[in-house]
């Protein structure tokens, strides 16, 4: 997962589960990988046991702080990098071009900056200077999402900031996304994320999260 990537995660009693994290950087010349490549966020690991062990491995060696610790907890790091990219599917891994000042960026710049209205992918396409079936095409293969799921994303992202953020009410964050009532902002909330607005609130400070 990318630096800075947003993420929001609960724990369910019925359903309890684990989760481990390693922050690393690798690169080369300077460049970050998941700034050079276009890489899928979640994958199925072809072997969980594979994986489990690599982990477990490198986090032993890092805490033996033995003279040589520091190179082989680096190789069950690339080992580990090898199990995800082995197991990535077919097609999803690709070369990233930059989008500092293309046309793509420039319409994903206006609809960040316009959630509050009804952003149309003819709008974006206009911004871009794109016809706008051609508009839409460029933006799936460039981002590997079409224009319509990035706005419901981004609309999604900021409510979930929002809500466990501040403790703004429920309907000036459906006025500030450009829903027209409260009503369809939870609707819209429910279908993206599973639950209603307050019980993510609820749910999310009741875990311990400030």
């Amino acid at each position: 997962m990318p630096a800075k990537t947003k993420q929001t995660l609960f724990t369910d009693s019925q359903n309890p589960y684990e989760i481990y994290y390693c922050h690393f950087n690798i690169g080369n010349c300077g460049t970050e990988l998941f700034e050079s490549l276009n890489l899928p966020l979640c994958v199925d690991v072809k072997s969980p046991e594979k994986a489990s062990s690599l982990y477990e491995n490198m986090i032993q060696t890092m805490e033996a702080q033995a003279l040589t610790s520091f190179v082989q907890s680096k190789q069950y790091l690339l080992n580990l990098l090898s199990c995800y990219l082995e197991s990535c599917p077919d097609d999803s891994i690709s070369f990233q071009e930059s989008l500092q000042d293309s046309p793509i960026n420039q319409a994903i710049a206006y609809a960040e900056e316009h959630l509050d209205q009804s952003i149309s992918v003819k709008k974006m396409a206009e911004v871009a200077g794109y016809h706008p079936s051609h508009f839409a095409k460029l933006f799936q293969e460039k981002l590997n999402i079409s224009p319509v799921q990035f706005l419901i994303h981004k609309k999604a992202e900021y409510a979930i900031e929002q809500l466990t953020t501040t403790t703004r009410p429920i309907s000036e964050i459906a006025e500030a996304l450009g829903f027209s009532s409260q009503f369809y902002f939870c609707n819209f909330f429910k279908k993206q994320t599973g639950m209603a607005p307050t019980a993510y609130r609820q749910i999310y400070f009741r875990n311990g999260n400030k």
